[in-house]
């Protein structure tokens, strides 16, 4: 009966070890990953702050944009851009911004940029301007213009700058 508990208090103790939050790391090749607790975790270039709202996106240089929770170089600037009532595609645009190409109804979509830029959309009840620029200090600012009265665009400071059109 005392062998049974030794075993028993050590398992038990294997367990509650396994289970403490930590760091995971993941080879980005090794196809799907699922990473459990809710620490920071690093998997393939991406950052994940698991238990907490966040974009999450890669900072290795693909064509995926970093997400609002990853750290950038020092010359690039992120807004978030996302769509309220209303679906767009972007019709054009102009700079080194990486626009989303389609929005679909209330989606958000990170954008990186470190020159001004602009874009064009497209939406059921009108088409938004979008101008990103950074300011004297480097920090981003934009604005967003509906081109008819039925069009809404709201520009707030939450995490971070974030445009909303329709």
């Amino acid at each position: 009966m005392n062998r049974s508990m030794k075993r028993a208090a050590v398992l038990l103790t294997v367990l509650g070890v396994s289970c403490l939050p930590g760091t995971a790391i993941a080879d980005p090749g090794a196809g799907q990953v699922m990473i459990f607790g809710n620490s920071n975790q690093l998997a393939g270039g991406d950052i994940f702050n698991a238990g907490h709202d966040n974009i999450v996106g890669s900072g290795d240089g693909t064509n995926a944009a970093p997400g609002l929770g990853v750290t950038l170089p020092p010359a690039e600037k992120v807004v978030a851009i996302r769509t309220g009532f209303d679906t767009v595609h972007l019709l054009s645009h102009t700079g080194n911004a990486t626009f989303a190409e389609d929005l679909p109804f209330q989606w958000t979509s990170v954008v990186t940029f470190s020159e001004h830029s602009t874009a064009t959309y497209q939406g059921r009840d009108a088409d938004y301007n979008i101008d990103v620029s950074l300011d004297a200090r480097g920090n981003p600012q934009a604005s967003c213009e509906p081109t008819t009265a039925r069009g809404r665009c709201t520009i707030e400071f939450t995490d971070g700058l974030v445009v909303t059109m329709g």
